[in-house]
Order: structure tokens, then C-alpha cells, then sequence
């Protein structure tokens, strides 16, 4: 999971840096690099945004964000309990 603190970030903002998330991943995966997305929630209240995605490792997550221009402020690990249950948001994958 990824975290970023984004004071003042709107909807769209948050969309855009999603797109360009989604194009570094498919660059990334020319290269044997796969990195995946799979869940983009966006808290404006705490001026938050979280991502999750499949990847072999932090450092591929670094390099995508270096890729996409998007400043990630902590990278963890989760554990899913593989239910298959979504998060509750606004309908954005």
C-alpha cells in the first residue's frame, strides 16, 4: 500500500496522477517490471490518497514513482485475507 498526504488535492488531481501511474506501470512492464494497481482511494478529509498495488518488491514501487511524477510519503506491506471484498469508496477502481 502506498500513502501519500496531498494537501489541497482535488478529485481530478488525484485522477491524472492515477493515469500517469497506470501508463509508468505499462512502461514498467516492457521492461519485465511488474508492477500492478489495484485499488485507488482518495480521502479528502485527511487530504490523503492510498493505492494499492501487486508488485515484487518496494523498489519497483520507487521506481514507478519516479516514472509517474508522483511523490509517495510511505510504501507497506498488507496482507489480504483474499475475500475479495472492495473497499468502500466512490466507485473508482
Amino acid at each position: 500500500m502506498v500513502e501519500c498526504f496531498w494537501p489541497g488535492a482535488s478529485s481530478s488531481v488525484v485522477d491524472d496522477a492515477t493515469g500517469r501511474l497506470d501508463e509508468a506501470c505499462a512502461e514498467l512492464a516492457t521492461e519485465g517490471v511488474v508492477v500492478r494497481r489495484t485499488v485507488t482511494t482518495f480521502v479528502p478529509e485527511e487530504e490523503t490518497v492510498l493505492w494499492l498495488f501487486e508488485a515484487a518488491g518496494e523498489s519497483s514501487l520507487h521506481t514507478l514513482a519516479r516514472r509517474a511524477d508522483v511523490r509517495f510519503d510511505r510504501v507497506l506491506a498488507v496482507v489480504s485475507d483474499g475475500s475479495g471484498a472492495q473497499p468502500a469508496g466512490n466507485g473508482r477502481p
